[in-house]
Protein backbone atom coordinates (compact mmCIF):
# COMPACT_ATOMS: atom_id res chain seq x y z
CA UNK A 1 0.00 0.00 0.00
CA UNK A 2 1.68 3.47 -1.31
CA UNK A 3 0.55 6.77 -0.71
CA UNK A 4 2.44 9.50 -3.08
CA UNK A 5 2.10 13.31 -2.33
CA UNK A 6 3.79 15.23 -5.53
CA UNK A 7 5.23 18.31 -4.91
CA UNK A 8 4.46 20.92 -7.77
CA UNK A 9 8.12 22.99 -7.63
CA UNK A 10 11.17 21.51 -8.43
CA UNK A 11 11.23 18.98 -5.76
CA UNK A 12 8.85 15.82 -4.72
CA UNK A 13 7.49 14.84 -1.71
CA UNK A 14 7.34 11.24 -1.24
CA UNK A 15 5.13 9.36 1.62
CA UNK A 16 5.56 5.99 1.21
CA UNK A 17 3.41 3.89 3.59
CA UNK A 18 3.51 -0.28 3.18
CA UNK A 19 1.32 -2.54 5.36
CA UNK A 20 3.43 -5.75 6.24
CA UNK A 21 1.93 -8.95 8.03
CA UNK A 22 3.10 -11.84 9.14
CA UNK A 23 6.39 -12.39 10.73
CA UNK A 24 8.38 -9.96 12.83
CA UNK A 25 9.20 -6.72 10.49
CA UNK A 26 11.72 -4.06 10.54
CA UNK A 27 10.48 -0.57 10.60
CA UNK A 28 12.34 2.23 8.28
CA UNK A 29 12.24 5.18 9.23
CA UNK A 30 14.10 8.72 8.48
CA UNK A 31 16.05 10.83 10.81
CA UNK A 32 16.57 14.64 11.09
CA UNK A 33 19.46 14.26 9.26
CA UNK A 34 18.11 12.12 6.66
CA UNK A 35 19.74 8.75 7.92
CA UNK A 36 17.48 5.88 8.52
CA UNK A 37 16.59 3.75 11.89
CA UNK A 38 14.93 1.02 12.57
CA UNK A 39 12.59 -0.27 14.78
CA UNK A 40 11.35 -4.01 15.11
CA UNK A 41 7.48 -4.56 15.28
CA UNK A 42 5.61 -7.55 16.08
CA UNK A 43 3.47 -9.37 13.22
CA UNK A 44 1.60 -6.46 11.32
CA UNK A 45 3.63 -3.24 11.15
CA UNK A 46 3.32 -0.26 9.11
CA UNK A 47 6.95 0.26 7.26
CA UNK A 48 7.35 4.04 6.74
CA UNK A 49 9.58 6.06 4.46
CA UNK A 50 9.28 9.83 4.35
CA UNK A 51 11.57 12.82 2.86
CA UNK A 52 11.74 15.55 0.18
CA UNK A 53 13.69 14.34 -2.59
CA UNK A 54 14.62 15.63 -6.13
CA UNK A 55 11.77 14.42 -8.86
CA UNK A 56 14.40 12.96 -10.82
CA UNK A 57 16.72 11.32 -7.67
CA UNK A 58 16.63 8.28 -5.31
CA UNK A 59 16.36 7.57 -1.44
CA UNK A 60 16.00 10.55 0.77
CA UNK A 61 17.58 13.55 1.53
CA UNK A 62 16.54 17.39 2.98
CA UNK A 63 17.37 17.68 6.16
CA UNK A 64 14.61 19.09 8.21
CA UNK A 65 11.57 17.85 6.22
CA UNK A 66 11.40 14.11 7.13
CA UNK A 67 8.56 13.07 9.34
CA UNK A 68 10.08 11.42 12.77
CA UNK A 69 7.58 9.07 13.98
CA UNK A 70 8.20 6.64 17.20
CA UNK A 71 6.69 3.06 17.94
CA UNK A 72 3.86 3.39 19.68
CA UNK A 73 2.44 5.81 16.32
CA UNK A 74 2.65 2.17 14.14
CA UNK A 75 0.89 0.01 16.51
CA UNK A 76 -1.99 3.13 16.86
CA UNK A 77 -1.83 2.94 12.83
CA UNK A 78 -2.48 -0.36 12.56
CA UNK A 79 -5.70 -0.57 14.23
CA UNK A 80 -7.07 0.40 11.04
CA UNK A 81 -9.76 -1.62 9.58
CA UNK A 82 -9.69 -3.66 6.22
CA UNK A 83 -11.15 -1.03 4.12
CA UNK A 84 -8.44 1.70 4.50
CA UNK A 85 -6.19 -0.78 3.09
CA UNK A 86 -6.31 0.63 -0.71
CA UNK A 87 -3.52 3.00 -2.43
CA UNK A 88 -4.22 6.34 -3.59
CA UNK A 89 -2.22 8.92 -5.23
CA UNK A 90 -2.78 12.31 -5.53
CA UNK A 91 -0.88 14.93 -7.49
CA UNK A 92 -1.22 18.65 -6.37
CA UNK A 93 -0.77 19.92 -9.60
CA UNK A 94 -3.66 18.47 -10.86
CA UNK A 95 -5.20 19.64 -7.73
CA UNK A 96 -4.79 23.27 -8.13
CA UNK A 97 -5.71 22.85 -11.72
CA UNK A 98 -9.14 21.17 -10.71
CA UNK A 99 -9.89 23.60 -8.33
CA UNK A 100 -9.55 26.57 -10.72
CA UNK A 101 -12.93 25.34 -12.02
CA UNK A 102 -15.65 26.17 -10.25
CA UNK A 103 -18.97 26.64 -9.89
CA UNK A 104 -21.22 28.62 -7.49
CA UNK A 105 -22.71 26.99 -4.33
CA UNK A 106 -23.76 30.50 -2.57
CA UNK A 107 -23.96 34.09 -3.27
CA UNK A 108 -23.63 36.43 -0.84
CA UNK A 109 -27.41 38.32 0.41
CA UNK A 110 -26.50 41.44 -1.38
CA UNK A 111 -23.60 42.09 -3.71
CA UNK A 112 -21.72 45.04 -1.40
CA UNK A 113 -18.58 44.81 -0.83
CA UNK A 114 -18.12 43.22 3.29
CA UNK A 115 -20.85 41.14 2.30
CA UNK A 116 -20.25 37.24 2.36
CA UNK A 117 -21.32 34.23 2.04
CA UNK A 118 -18.70 31.84 3.37
CA UNK A 119 -17.33 29.04 5.81
CA UNK A 120 -18.91 26.26 4.84
CA UNK A 121 -19.25 22.99 6.14
CA UNK A 122 -20.65 19.78 5.32
CA UNK A 123 -22.08 16.53 5.93
CA UNK A 124 -24.41 13.75 4.50
CA UNK A 125 -27.50 11.41 5.31
CA UNK A 126 -27.95 7.97 4.90
CA UNK A 127 -29.79 8.54 1.71
CA UNK A 128 -26.56 10.31 0.18
CA UNK A 129 -28.35 14.07 1.15
CA UNK A 130 -25.77 16.71 1.50
CA UNK A 131 -26.25 19.16 4.39
CA UNK A 132 -23.98 22.84 3.91
CA UNK A 133 -24.34 25.11 7.21
CA UNK A 134 -22.78 28.80 5.84
CA UNK A 135 -21.92 31.83 7.87
CA UNK A 136 -23.21 34.62 6.41
CA UNK A 137 -21.90 37.60 7.15
CA UNK A 138 -22.63 41.92 6.19
CA UNK A 139 -20.33 44.43 5.87
CA UNK A 140 -22.06 46.89 8.29
CA UNK A 141 -20.85 46.30 11.72
CA UNK A 142 -17.70 46.23 13.40
CA UNK A 143 -14.96 43.33 11.85
CA UNK A 144 -15.99 40.13 14.52
CA UNK A 145 -19.75 40.83 14.67
CA UNK A 146 -20.89 40.49 11.22
CA UNK A 147 -21.67 36.77 11.29
CA UNK A 148 -25.43 37.49 11.47
CA UNK A 149 -26.86 33.87 10.21
CA UNK A 150 -25.96 30.11 10.44
CA UNK A 151 -27.47 28.79 7.06
CA UNK A 152 -28.36 25.06 6.78
CA UNK A 153 -29.03 23.91 2.72
CA UNK A 154 -29.42 20.78 1.46
CA UNK A 155 -29.02 19.23 -1.76
CA UNK A 156 -29.50 15.87 -3.89
CA UNK A 157 -26.57 16.07 -5.58
CA UNK A 158 -24.48 18.37 -3.83
CA UNK A 159 -24.17 21.18 -6.26
CA UNK A 160 -27.39 22.81 -6.30
CA UNK A 161 -28.57 23.98 -2.53
CA UNK A 162 -31.62 24.89 -1.12
CA UNK A 163 -32.06 26.59 2.44
CA UNK A 164 -33.68 24.00 5.14
CA UNK A 165 -32.76 26.09 8.45
CA UNK A 166 -31.92 29.48 9.47
CA UNK A 167 -30.21 30.34 12.45
CA UNK A 168 -29.91 34.55 13.48
CA UNK A 169 -27.97 35.86 15.68
CA UNK A 170 -30.30 37.54 17.60
CA UNK A 171 -32.63 34.57 18.09
CA UNK A 172 -29.20 32.49 19.39
CA UNK A 173 -28.35 35.64 21.34
CA UNK A 174 -25.17 35.73 19.89
CA UNK A 175 -23.25 38.46 18.89
CA UNK A 176 -21.96 37.21 15.65
CA UNK A 177 -20.75 33.95 13.89
CA UNK A 178 -17.98 32.94 12.60
CA UNK A 179 -17.62 29.29 11.28
CA UNK A 180 -20.51 26.38 12.01
CA UNK A 181 -19.27 22.68 11.79
CA UNK A 182 -22.12 20.16 11.15
CA UNK A 183 -21.49 16.47 11.52
CA UNK A 184 -23.79 13.76 12.03
CA UNK A 185 -23.09 10.96 14.37
CA UNK A 186 -21.76 7.85 13.20
CA UNK A 187 -22.91 5.82 16.25
CA UNK A 188 -26.90 7.24 16.31
CA UNK A 189 -27.65 8.98 13.13
CA UNK A 190 -28.01 12.39 15.02
CA UNK A 191 -27.08 15.23 13.33
CA UNK A 192 -25.03 17.98 15.38
CA UNK A 193 -24.28 21.56 14.53
CA UNK A 194 -21.40 23.20 16.24
CA UNK A 195 -21.26 27.34 15.94
CA UNK A 196 -18.38 30.30 16.93
CA UNK A 197 -19.64 32.95 18.46
CA UNK A 198 -17.85 36.17 19.64
CA UNK A 199 -18.54 36.75 23.58
CA UNK A 200 -17.93 39.80 25.27
CA UNK A 201 -14.21 37.77 26.63
CA UNK A 202 -13.57 36.55 22.95
CA UNK A 203 -14.20 33.56 20.58
CA UNK A 204 -15.64 30.54 21.86
CA UNK A 205 -17.05 27.55 20.46
CA UNK A 206 -20.54 26.50 21.48
CA UNK A 207 -23.08 23.26 20.27
CA UNK A 208 -26.34 23.31 19.44
CA UNK A 209 -28.64 20.69 20.81
CA UNK A 210 -28.60 17.14 18.36
CA UNK A 211 -31.40 16.79 15.99
CA UNK A 212 -32.78 13.86 13.78
CA UNK A 213 -32.84 16.62 10.77
CA UNK A 214 -31.03 19.87 10.40
CA UNK A 215 -33.90 21.74 9.83
CA UNK A 216 -34.99 20.87 13.66
CA UNK A 217 -32.05 22.64 15.27
CA UNK A 218 -33.35 24.95 17.50
CA UNK A 219 -31.49 29.17 17.96
CA UNK A 220 -32.14 28.83 21.32
CA UNK A 221 -30.74 25.42 22.67
CA UNK A 222 -27.09 25.47 22.73
CA UNK A 223 -23.97 25.46 25.20
CA UNK A 224 -20.69 26.72 25.07
CA UNK A 225 -17.71 23.33 24.41
CA UNK A 226 -14.67 25.57 24.41
CA UNK A 227 -13.44 28.64 25.34
CA UNK A 228 -9.95 29.88 26.47
CA UNK A 229 -9.15 30.62 29.61
CA UNK A 230 -8.65 33.94 30.97
CA UNK A 231 -5.43 34.64 33.06
CA UNK A 232 -4.97 37.89 34.52
CA UNK A 233 -1.02 37.59 34.63
CA UNK A 234 -0.06 40.43 31.92
CA UNK A 235 1.13 37.71 29.48
CA UNK A 236 0.43 36.78 26.20
CA UNK A 237 -2.29 33.83 26.24
CA UNK A 238 -4.12 32.04 23.85
CA UNK A 239 -7.54 34.93 23.95
CA UNK A 240 -10.10 32.58 21.88
CA UNK A 241 -10.92 29.44 19.68
CA UNK A 242 -12.53 29.82 16.45
CA UNK A 243 -13.87 28.80 13.43
CA UNK A 244 -13.62 24.89 14.33
CA UNK A 245 -13.60 21.71 12.44
CA UNK A 246 -15.55 18.58 14.01
CA UNK A 247 -15.00 15.02 12.62
CA UNK A 248 -14.95 11.53 14.22
CA UNK A 249 -12.11 9.34 13.89
CA UNK A 250 -12.10 5.36 14.64
CA UNK A 251 -13.87 6.02 18.32
CA UNK A 252 -13.09 9.72 19.29
CA UNK A 253 -14.15 13.19 17.80
CA UNK A 254 -11.39 15.11 17.02
CA UNK A 255 -11.68 19.23 16.26
CA UNK A 256 -9.40 21.50 14.53
CA UNK A 257 -10.05 25.08 15.80
CA UNK A 258 -7.87 28.26 15.44
CA UNK A 259 -6.31 29.57 18.71
CA UNK A 260 -5.83 32.80 18.73
CA UNK A 261 -3.19 35.12 20.63
CA UNK A 262 -1.63 38.23 18.62
CA UNK A 263 -1.45 35.84 15.51
CA UNK A 264 -3.64 32.91 14.47
CA UNK A 265 -2.33 29.08 15.12
CA UNK A 266 -3.41 25.50 14.48
CA UNK A 267 -4.87 23.47 17.37
CA UNK A 268 -6.61 20.11 18.23
CA UNK A 269 -8.55 19.00 20.87
CA UNK A 270 -10.81 15.36 21.02
CA UNK A 271 -13.91 14.25 22.86
CA UNK A 272 -15.48 11.05 24.02
CA UNK A 273 -18.71 13.08 24.02
CA UNK A 274 -18.74 16.11 21.44
CA UNK A 275 -18.96 18.20 24.52
CA UNK A 276 -16.26 17.74 26.68
CA UNK A 277 -12.77 18.78 24.60
CA UNK A 278 -9.49 18.18 25.83
CA UNK A 279 -6.07 19.23 24.00
CA UNK A 280 -4.25 16.73 22.00
CA UNK A 281 -1.42 18.12 22.06
CA UNK A 282 0.46 21.32 23.94
CA UNK A 283 1.66 22.74 20.81
CA UNK A 284 -0.02 23.54 17.18
CA UNK A 285 -0.29 21.23 14.87
CA UNK A 286 1.75 23.35 12.26
CA UNK A 287 4.28 26.10 13.41
CA UNK A 288 3.63 29.60 11.85
CA UNK A 289 6.55 30.00 9.05
CA UNK A 290 7.09 30.87 5.82
CA UNK A 291 4.07 32.46 3.71
CA UNK A 292 2.00 31.41 6.51
CA UNK A 293 3.84 32.81 9.65
CA UNK A 294 1.38 35.48 10.31
CA UNK A 295 -1.65 33.57 10.46
CA UNK A 296 -1.57 29.10 10.26
CA UNK A 297 -5.10 28.12 10.42
CA UNK A 298 -6.44 24.65 10.08
CA UNK A 299 -9.60 24.43 7.59
CA UNK A 300 -10.51 20.48 7.29
CA UNK A 301 -9.15 17.58 7.19
CA UNK A 302 -9.51 14.52 4.42
CA UNK A 303 -9.02 10.91 5.68
CA UNK A 304 -7.02 9.20 3.20
CA UNK A 305 -5.81 5.52 2.19
CA UNK A 306 -3.38 5.86 4.63
CA UNK A 307 -3.62 8.91 7.17
CA UNK A 308 -4.82 11.85 6.55
CA UNK A 309 -4.67 15.03 4.87
CA UNK A 310 -4.56 18.05 6.54
CA UNK A 311 -5.80 21.32 4.46
CA UNK A 312 -4.68 24.83 6.27
CA UNK A 313 -5.09 28.31 5.29
CA UNK A 314 -2.83 30.74 6.50
CA UNK A 315 -1.32 34.61 5.50
CA UNK A 316 2.18 37.09 5.82
CA UNK A 317 1.84 40.08 6.80
CA UNK A 318 3.36 41.39 3.95
CA UNK A 319 0.09 40.65 1.84
CA UNK A 320 -2.85 43.38 1.95
CA UNK A 321 -4.88 42.86 4.62
CA UNK A 322 -3.57 39.72 6.22
CA UNK A 323 -6.34 39.21 8.15
CA UNK A 324 -8.97 38.34 5.31
CA UNK A 325 -6.54 37.86 2.32
CA UNK A 326 -5.97 34.21 3.16
CA UNK A 327 -4.55 31.57 1.07
CA UNK A 328 -4.49 27.65 1.22
CA UNK A 329 -1.97 24.29 1.56
CA UNK A 330 -1.93 21.33 2.48
CA UNK A 331 -0.26 19.42 5.48
CA UNK A 332 0.56 15.43 5.71
CA UNK A 333 -0.41 13.09 9.08
CA UNK A 334 -0.14 8.92 9.64
CA UNK A 335 -1.77 9.36 13.04
CA UNK A 336 -3.04 12.68 13.61
CA UNK A 337 -0.13 13.69 15.85
CA UNK A 338 2.91 14.61 13.27
CA UNK A 339 2.23 17.11 10.41
CA UNK A 340 4.68 17.76 7.94
CA UNK A 341 3.75 20.83 5.60
CA UNK A 342 3.53 19.68 1.71
CA UNK A 343 3.59 23.59 0.20
CA UNK A 344 6.35 24.85 2.75
CA UNK A 345 7.49 27.44 0.12
CA UNK A 346 3.91 28.78 -1.71
CA UNK A 347 0.41 28.46 -1.31
CA UNK A 348 -1.13 25.64 -3.60
CA UNK A 349 -4.59 27.95 -3.71
CA UNK A 350 -5.71 31.06 -4.21
CA UNK A 351 -8.86 32.82 -5.63
CA UNK A 352 -8.23 32.68 -9.47
CA UNK A 353 -11.42 35.75 -9.51
CA UNK A 354 -9.20 39.40 -10.13
CA UNK A 355 -9.42 42.14 -6.87
CA UNK A 356 -7.95 43.23 -4.26
CA UNK A 357 -8.09 40.07 -2.43
CA UNK A 358 -7.03 36.33 -2.86
CA UNK A 359 -9.33 35.01 -0.26
CA UNK A 360 -9.25 30.78 -0.96
CA UNK A 361 -9.99 29.63 2.53
CA UNK A 362 -11.89 27.97 4.99
CA UNK A 363 -12.06 25.04 2.56
CA UNK A 364 -14.04 21.44 3.50
CA UNK A 365 -12.82 18.46 1.32
CA UNK A 366 -15.01 15.98 1.26
CA UNK A 367 -14.80 11.64 -0.20
CA UNK A 368 -17.60 11.49 -3.05
CA UNK A 369 -17.49 7.96 -4.79
CA UNK A 370 -14.25 8.52 -6.94
CA UNK A 371 -14.22 12.17 -6.49
CA UNK A 372 -13.16 14.78 -3.89
CA UNK A 373 -15.66 17.34 -3.30
CA UNK A 374 -13.86 20.81 -2.13
CA UNK A 375 -16.35 23.65 -1.00
CA UNK A 376 -14.61 26.61 -0.29
CA UNK A 377 -15.15 30.42 0.28
CA UNK A 378 -13.33 32.50 -2.38
CA UNK A 379 -12.90 36.52 -3.02
CA UNK A 380 -15.16 38.19 -5.90
CA UNK A 381 -13.83 40.86 -7.72
CA UNK A 382 -15.92 43.61 -5.53
CA UNK A 383 -14.87 42.58 -1.98
CA UNK A 384 -17.43 40.08 -1.69
CA UNK A 385 -17.15 36.69 -1.30
CA UNK A 386 -19.10 33.58 -1.88
CA UNK A 387 -19.05 29.74 -1.28
CA UNK A 388 -17.71 27.65 -4.27
CA UNK A 389 -17.27 23.85 -5.73
CA UNK A 390 -14.66 22.05 -7.16
CA UNK A 391 -14.33 18.45 -7.74
CA UNK A 392 -11.32 16.22 -8.98
CA UNK A 393 -10.89 12.37 -9.22
CA UNK A 394 -8.99 10.44 -6.53
CA UNK A 395 -7.64 7.20 -6.87
CA UNK A 396 -8.32 5.87 -3.87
Amino acid sequence: ICLFITGFRREMMAVTIRWTSGLPKTVTTAADDGALKKHRTEGHGWQVLAGIRPAAGEGLAGSGRTIRYNKASFSRCSARTTNWWKGTTMNIKEIRAACSQYRVVLEPDENTPEWWAGAPSVTRGDNGEFFLAARMREGKSPRGRRGYEVRILSSGDGVGFAPVNRIGRDAAGVIGFERPAIVRDPRNGAYRLYGCCAFEDGWGIIRFQDAAHPKDFDPAKWQVVLKAENFADGFNHTAGYKDPFIFWDRDRWRMFVIGYDRVERAYQFVSSDGTKWEPASDRPALENTGWHSFFTRPACVLPLSIGYLLVYEGSTILWRDPDYNIATGLAYSPDMETFIDLTPDEPLLKSTTPGLYHTWRYSHWVHVGEEVYVYFEAARPNATNEIRLATFRAAR
